[in-house]
């Protein structure tokens, strides 16, 4: 409240004119935003109240209430805010259309004795002091009680326009892409009602780190400083949203670090989920990097879960006797390489498919990235719904679904 009306705190019951200047100069941001540039005032006049009322208010103290008052004085109303006073230092209640009566609520200037002006309503409401309220008095506070607070107003149309002018979701065939936060979209998933037969997803493992090694500016090669989306993720909270929009044989396998195994295992398990297998992508041609002081890195995980009691899918060619948990691909190179420095292998997201899905199928990837699951849905005839968070790769996995033909 001191924001908004304390350059204002100068007149008493019944006094002030429809229009006059400034007394004091503004003593708030707020005040400065809205005060008009031609230095007029409008609509600043006090009620005249009653001796009744003016005994009431000289026995509030400063930012009280009717608690104050004798029992004798504190009317016939039966609700607290009667009578009460603004507080400096919290936001104001509702301004309806009687705030210059103190018996309506808690309408009464923090400190002096009089209902607030509806000068002083109106900044309260953010309407700009140029802004002149005409008609007789009841109709001035109803405009004011009534109205939208214009810098309200403002801030929604802001958003509605921001909607109306994102171009954040794709549409065609079997296929629908959000450039969205996955974790804000979920309730909107929620309400549409959809569900999923399986999440297969990629998200970032929070491994990134500044990068020691001084031929990887000379390759063009990232390391394993990947961007900011890897760094300080909520790894594991999502887990549980969208495995409740699985149905009832849906299964999820999620890639991730070693180091992150257990954790990822613990949620899918407090989620409802039963983990099947890890299966290990194996780099045919992995980054060699420290090789005199560590191993090759040359090994990705995936978690493979499934709903409890479901009859999952598993689809085992029949030409091979078993398969083992692991794919041998190499990492993406040449054309199929896009600008994302996680991409995995087409190869190797069609084949994980082909295993684990049938065709007709809706997969959800949270962590699109560049679109690569997306893509291998969409070659074996299964549905896909792609959800990313960066604008960049969002276009990348776009343009490369919108390259398909056969969809």
């Amino acid at each position: 409240m001191k924001d908004a009306i304390s350059d204002l705190s100068y007149l008493n019951s019944g006094e002030g004119e429809n229009e006059t200047s400034y007394k004091y100069k503004p003593k708030s941001s707020y005040q400065k935003l809205l005060r008009n540039p031609t230095g007029r005032l409008f609509n600043h006049v006090a009620t005249k109240h009653n001796s009744v009322a003016l005994e009431k208010l000289e026995l509030i103290p400063p930012e009280g209430g009717k608690e104050s008052l004798p029992i004798e004085l504190r009317g016939k109303q039966k609700f607290k805010t009667t009578w009460g006073r603004l507080k400096w230092d919290l936001p104001s209640p509702t301004i309806d259309t009687r705030f210059d009566t103190p018996s309506n609520g808690t309408n009464s200037h923090p400190y002096l004795n009089r209902a607030i002006t509806p000068r002083e309503a109106a900044r309260i409401q953010s309407f700009p002091d140029w802004f002149e309220f005409k008609g007789k008095k009841t109709a001035i506070c109803t405009q004011i009680g009534n109205a939208v607070p214009p810098l309200l107003a403002t801030k929604i149309g802001e958003a509605i326009l921001e909607q109306l002018n994102r171009n954040d979701v794709y549409e065609s065939k079997n296929v629908k892409l959000y450039n969205r936060d996955s974790y804000q979209i979920i309730d909107e998933l929620k309400k549409s009602g959809v569900t999923f037969s399986h999440i297969i997803t990629d998200p970032p493992y929070n491994i990134s780190q500044e990068n020691n090694f001084s031929t990887m500016s000379s390759s063009k090669r990232k390391g394993l400083d990947f961007g900011e989306w890897d760094k300080n993720f909520d790894l594991f909270s999502w887990i549980k949203p969208y495995t409740q929009l699985l149905d009832k044989d849906g299964s999820i396998i999620i890639f991730c670090s070693f180091r992150n195994i257990s954790h990822i295992v613990e949620n899918l398990e407090s989620s409802g989920l039963v983990v099947k297998d890890i299966l290990k992508w194996i780099k045919s041609n992995p980054m060699p990097r420290n090789i005199n002081r560590r191993y090759v890195q040359d090994t990705e995980f995936a978690i493979w879960a499934v709903k409890e009691k479901s009859k999952w899918i598993f689809n085992k060619p029949e030409e091979e006797p078993y398969l083992r948990a692991q794919f041998e691909y190499p990492v993406v190179a040449g054309k199929e390489r896009t600008e994302h420095p996680t991409q995995k292998s087409l190869a190797l997201m069609e084949k994980i498919i082909n295993i684990h899905t049938n065709e007709n199928d809706l997969i959800i990837d949270p962590f699109m990235g560049s679109g690569t699951t997306g893509v291998a849905a969409l070659n074996l005839n299964r549905k896909f719904i792609g959800v990313e968070i960066s604008e960049d790769y969002f276009n990348i996995a776009k343009n490369r679904i919108e390259a398909i033909k056969k969809y």
